[in-house]
C-alpha cells in the first residue's frame, strides 16, 4: 500500500500544446482550460491523431500525468514519454502501455458466473455507464524534464474519437506518514428535485461525484509548510487538486482517485513541538 499522493499547480496551463488530429471546434489547448466539460476531441481513433506533446519552456519537476473527463473505452491505453530533447527523440521516460481501466478494476464478486468477464475481469461498456474516472500515472520517480509526450492507443473506440476534458501535469506530494484510519469516500448528489402537492418526487439527475475525507496526524514541519500550507495557498478553494488514495492499488484507482477542490482550508495542528496535523476534505470537479 503506498501513501495518500496529492497534486496540485497544474503546469499543463503555461505549457505549449502540439501533435496528433484534434476537432477545429474542440482544439487541442481545450486541456488548458480548467472546464472540464469543454473537451478536447481528436478527428478520429488513430494512433497518430490520439497523441499530443508538452513543451513547459524550462525544465519541470514532473511527479504525475492524469487525463479528466475522457472518453477511453474499457481496452484503451495510455502511454507517458519525457524526453531530453527539443526533436523528442532521445526519451528519458517511458511509462510503457498502460491499461486505462485494470483488469482488476471490478472485485469478482461483482461479475457473475455467466459473464463473458468473470475470469478476465475487464470491464464492459455498460460499467462505464456514470464512472467519470480520471487516467491517472504516479511516476515512480519525480522527473525533471521539459518535453513530454501522451500517446492513447484505443483504436476500436465505438465514437471514433476521444474526448478529454482536462489533462494535469504536476509535481505532487506523498506524506511520510500516511492518512489516519476514519478517512471516509462517498458519491454526493447534486441532482435538484421537486415535490408535488400529491408528494411525488421528480428529479433532474445531474452527475454523482465522490468527495473524500481524511486527516494526516504525523506531518512534518517541512511536509506541513512547504506542502500541506502550500496546497492552500497555491490551489485555495477554487484550484484542482488531484488525489489519489493509493497509487499502488491499481485496480482501484479508476475507482477512488479523482481531481477535486478543497472544500475548506483548515488549520494545520501542532499538538506537540515535533508533530503537525491537518484535515482535509476533497469535492470531486464534475
Amino acid at each position: 500500500m503506498a501513501n495518500v499522493f496529492l497534486a496540485w499547480q497544474n503546469r499543463i496551463d503555461s505549457a505549449t500544446l502540439s501533435g496528433g488530429s484534434w476537432n477545429a471546434n474542440l482544439p487541442l489547448t481545450n486541456l488548458q482550460i480548467p472546464v472540464i466539460q469543454r473537451v478536447a476531441r481528436t478527428a478520429n481513433a488513430t494512433l497518430a491523431a490520439t497523441q499530443f506533446r508538452i513543451d513547459f519552456g524550462a525544465a519541470r519537476a514532473v511527479g504525475v500525468v492524469a487525463l479528466l473527463a475522457h472518453t477511453i473505452s474499457q481496452f484503451g491505453r495510455v502511454r507517458v514519454y519525457g524526453y531530453e530533447t527539443a526533436g523528442y527523440t532521445t526519451v528519458t521516460y517511458d511509462s510503457g502501455w498502460i491499461d486505462c481501466y485494470p483488469p482488476d478494476t471490478l472485485a469478482m464478486g461483482q461479475r457473475n458466473w455467466e459473464d463473458n468477464n468473470f475470469w478476465t475481469g475487464e470491464l464492459t461498456a455498460g460499467d462505464l455507464v456514470g464512472l467519470q474516472s480520471p487516467f491517472v500515472h504516479v511516476l515512480p520517480n519525480e522527473q525533471f524534464l521539459r518535453w513530454w509526450e501522451v500517446g492513447i492507443d484505443d483504436t476500436t473506440n465505438s465514437a471514433g474519437f476521444i474526448d478529454i476534458g482536462r489533462c494535469i501535469v504536476a509535481r505532487g506530494w506523498r506524506p511520510g506518514v500516511n492518512y489516519s484510519y476514519g478517512a471516509e469516500i462517498n458519491y454526493f448528489d447534486p441532482s435538484p428535485s421537486v415535490t408535488t402537492l400529491s408528494g411525488t418526487m421528480y428529479f433532474d439527475p445531474r452527475p454523482k461525484g465522490r468527495q473524500f475525507r481524511f486527516g494526516i496526524d504525523a506531518m512534518t514541519s517541512t511536509e506541513a509548510y512547504s506542502f500541506a500550507l502550500d496546497m492552500q495557498r497555491q490551489a485555495g478553494l477554487s484550484n484542482e487538486v488531484l488525489l489519489v488514495p493509493d497509487s499502488d492499488d491499481t485496480g482501484n484507482i479508476p475507482l477512488r482517485a479523482f481531481a477535486g477542490r478543497l472544500t475548506a482550508l483548515n488549520g494545520i495542528g501542532v499538538p506537540d513541538p515535533t508533530r503537525f496535523t491537518g484535515s482535509f476534505e476533497l469535492k470531486e470537479i464534475i
